[in-house]
């Protein structure tokens, strides 16, 4: 494995659907029934998960909000931030970062989404935009971030009144919270080093409270998305079929945000792994073998794939990241909670150990700490009746 001299962070993300759910299910239904009910317990559980292993941010998309692929349901809408936002109070430190489609929502309904996902999560929140379904992508996805930017994150005064209100919330909550005496120790919006309110968020800082922009995560494995991920994302998601294509696709991304103004580094490359885990390697290979057998082809499509160790796994993140490959991955489990929990329980800890990742939230770590009180909510058991 290749040495470095330094110590280099490693970003990691996480969906949180299976490889396996994303393909149709063999359960054949004699009813409208769907396979793919959410459940808010379960999903919160794997959400916990994620947090315990330190992960940047997790990813929520329709899957998870009930519209599964292949069932014949309009997906795209903003269930996924609607999702996330109930997230958000079972969950502390960890970014939330629903999927959005382009050609899905109007600008004034996602922003009062967005807000509503702000306030709730305290400033942990992000979206990812997925560019679909429209004639001119880059155009109509431009002017959708152009609206969000200039509406509920700039410094002028905003043009919806569930953003003045958000606005006006998050004052409140930055002066009672906030100020060199009061908790966090940290100054309100007005007085930033920068003095700029509405600061970009990094993808490693949230902010001790709201009043930034959400984190922009794309996918860029188009030219029309690569261009405007360059232009406007704080992370970009790729494809990649090995180290060298992940390395000239993050050189390429990371060189036409320079020639957009941006400062270098301003930008951070994920590579999207299937993993594939478990204690040993025949075990690992038997488990993929399954999976394929159930989808009925290639785990992972033509992108990178790993079926190994969380050891193993460990030191090929160290390897992709010092080579210049990548700043960090989302992984993409084969199935959960299983490959999940292997990665919080195996590869983070190494990572950390080796000084590549943060042992917990907290801007010394690179992180930002959001803490929570409000539990998430739970089924009463069903009880039977007296006779």
């Amino acid at each position: 494995m290749h040495k470095a001299t330094t110590s280099r962070r490693i970003y990691l993300g996480s969906e949180l659907v299976s490889s396996v759910d994303r393909f149709p299910n063999p359960i054949e239904f004699d009813d409208d029934r769907s396979p793919s009910v959410p459940d808010l317990g379960m999903t919160a559980r794997l959400a916990r998960t994620a947090q315990r292993g330190v992960l940047d941010y997790i990813c929520i998309d329709d899957t998870l909000a009930g519209n599964p692929p292949f069932s014949g349901r309009r997906r795209g809408g903003l269930d996924s931030i609607r999702l996330a936002t109930r997230l958000a109070t079972a969950t502390e430190g960890i970014r939330l970062v629903p999927a959005v489609r382009s050609s899905r929502v109007e600008p004034s309904s996602l922003i009062e989404a967005l807000v509503t996902l702000e306030i709730a999560s305290e400033g942990r929140h992000g979206w990812e935009l997925e560019l679909l379904d429209h004639p001119s992508p880059r155009t109509h996805s431009g002017e959708l971030l152009a609206a969000i930017v200039q509406d509920t994150w700039s410094d002028g005064e905003p043009r919806t009144k569930l953003a003045a209100s958000a606005r006006a919330m998050r004052r409140q909550r930055l002066g009672a919270h906030s100020g060199p005496g009061g908790p966090g120790g940290s100054a309100p919006a007005k007085d930033r080093p920068d003095g700029r309110p509405g600061k970009s968020t990094p993808l490693n800082d949230p902010g001790p409270a709201a009043g930034r922009r959400p984190a922009t995560v794309m996918r860029a494995d188009t030219p029309q998305s690569a261009a405007l991920a360059a232009d406007k994302a704080q992370v970009a998601r790729i494809s990649a079929t090995s180290l060298d294509d992940a390395a000239a696709k993050r050189q390429s991304l990371q060189s036409a945000a320079e020639d957009a103004g941006r400062a270098p580094g301003s930008i951070k490359v994920l590579v999207d792994m299937t993993v594939t885990l478990a204690t040993d390697e025949s075990h690992a290979h038997a488990r993929k073998d399954l999976a394929e057998e159930i989808i009925g082809q290639r785990l992972g499509g033509d992108h990178v794939r790993y079926v190994g160790t969380p050891a193993g796994l460990a030191e090929w993140c160290v390897e992709w990241t010092n080579q210049g490959a990548c700043d960090g991955f989302t992984f993409l489990p084969t199935s959960l909670p299983v490959d999940l929990m292997l990665l919080v329980d195996g590869v983070t800890p190494a990572l950390a150990a080796g000084n590549h990742f943060p042992s917990a939230y907290g801007r010394s770590t690179g992180h930002s700490a959001a803490p929570r009180s409000i539990p998430v909510p739970r089924r009463r058991p069903a009880t039977t009746p007296a006779r």
